[in-house]
């Protein structure tokens, strides 16, 4: 793991789980993330939000983990919701054309009203 380089902090907005993400999303610190969706999706929750507007970075290993998290919550009928990251981290799902995959909201506020993803 790269030390101090990516913090996953666990809280929950409205009884859904949400990992906020800070830092550098990448081959480095995937592993952490990963462990701490698995142990979000431990509680079989119907949604889980991963916040990922504090992701300063973002290269195709972390894109990967968040793909696999997509694919077993499609898989197990929840819902895998993201906060965009900023520029020039959002550039990466857009150039890979995955913005077309995930499901976006603008906050926690849209947990509760967001639909949700066709399989």
């Amino acid at each position: 793991m790269g030390e101090g380089l990516l913090k996953v902090t666990p809280e929950s907005s409205g009884g859904a789980p949400v990992l906020r993400v800070e830092g550098e999303l990448d081959l480095s610190t995937c592993e952490e993330l990963e462990a701490a969706i698995r142990e979000a999706e431990d509680s079989s929750p119907p949604t889980l939000l991963l916040d990922l507007s504090g992701v300063t970075f973002l290269d195709s290993m972390g894109l990967g983990t968040l793909v696999k998290a997509d694919e077993r919550a499609r898989a197990q009928g929840r819902r895998l919701l993201l906060v965009a990251p900023p520029e020039p981290a959002a550039r990466v799902f857009r150039i890979t054309v995955l913005d077309e995959r995930f499901q976006f909201v603008d906050g926690l506020a849209e947990i509760t009203e967001a639909e949700p993803p066709m399989a």
